[in-house]
């Protein structure tokens, strides 16, 4: 039988009779698909287009689950970006929008990434909150990767909040979380937090070594944003440690990198960390020396 035979006993299959989410969620998920690859690949540009794209979809064929998954990956790429005001509403609205559909699995993902958010922002009380939350639930589902990336970021908060012990604390509960090699990059993330952990207490070797083997990590994955944060990381225990050149010429490299992905977040901390800088005395005795009286 002809398909237009078809289409007219069958009216049903006719693509102009088909359930308009039938027809988009294809695409929706194709597009968020290729999003979120441009964003972890740090081609932050090409994500934005992609990622808004697929809010937009979202929003026309009206799915809540689909709409809080775009929201979620939004806020992610607003956050990289140093947007957080905006990325903190994304979140906000994501957690209404599966709070409505009762899913309670994608639920503390979206916490986290909102704990984190307010991290950055200095809200740190309402961080501690939502992470707290975020690791009880993700314990609660079994969750053993979001149980160590929530105790991660609790340790970040802990750590700026001066409270030192809190936080390698935190950062031993994320590392005994992970499954056994299954998780290299959030490794090595960890690994970037202790290392500033370690300089505070005045271990400038641990600190240096951990961040090589992060530094490695993230350079076999050709991942020019995490490349930048382990400058950032590299700069702040050289400058605590006293060598202001060198920390002055990480910043510098880093904040380089962070421009070059568009991470303005990241690009205004390496700006305002050099700026921070005490002159170098270092090298001014020693042109000093070598110019004679």
């Amino acid at each position: 039988m002809p398909v237009v035979a078809l289409v007219v006993l069958f009216p049903r299959f006719s693509p102009a009779a088909m359930n308009p989410r039938d027809r988009y969620q294809p695409k929706f998920y194709q597009i968020l698909r290729e999003g979120s690859g441009s964003f972890h690949n740090g081609d932050y540009a090409k994500a934005k287009v992609q990622i808004d794209e697929a809010v937009a979809l979202a929003r026309k064929i009206a799915l809540a689950g689909d709409l809080a998954s775009a929201l979620r990956m939004s806020g992610d790429l607003e956050a990289a970006s140093g947007s957080f005001s905006v990325a903190i509403s994304r979140y906000r609205e994501a957690l209404t929008l599966r709070t409505v559909v009762g899913d309670r699995i994608c639920y503390p993902a979206i916490l986290e990434a909102l704990g984190d958010a307010e991290t950055k922002t200095g809200d740190l009380a309402s961080a501690q909150t939502d992470l707290k939350n975020a690791f009880r639930m993700y314990k609660d589902l079994g969750d053993a990767t979001g149980t160590a990336m929530a105790a991660r970021d609790l340790g970040t908060v802990a750590y700026e909040l001066g409270s030192w012990v809190e936080a390698n604390q935190w950062f031993s509960v994320a590392m005994a979380a992970l499954p056994a090699d299954e998780k290299p990059d959030i490794v090595a993330d960890i690994q970037g937090r202790q290392a500033l952990l370690l300089s505070a207490h005045g271990d400038t070797v641990g600190a240096r070594t951990l961040l090589a083997k992060t530094m490695a990590h993230w350079q076999s994955r050709n991942h020019p944003r995490w490349i930048a944060q382990t400058q950032f990381q590299l700069a702040q225990v050289e400058a605590r440690a006293g060598n202001i050149g060198e920390a002055r010429r990480l910043f510098d490299a880093s904040c380089n990198a962070f421009h070059a992905v568009g991470d303005k977040y990241g690009e205004g901390q390496c700006v305002k960390a050099s700026a921070a800088l005490p002159p170098d005395t270092r090298n001014r005795t020693s042109t000093r020396k070598a110019q004679g009286p």
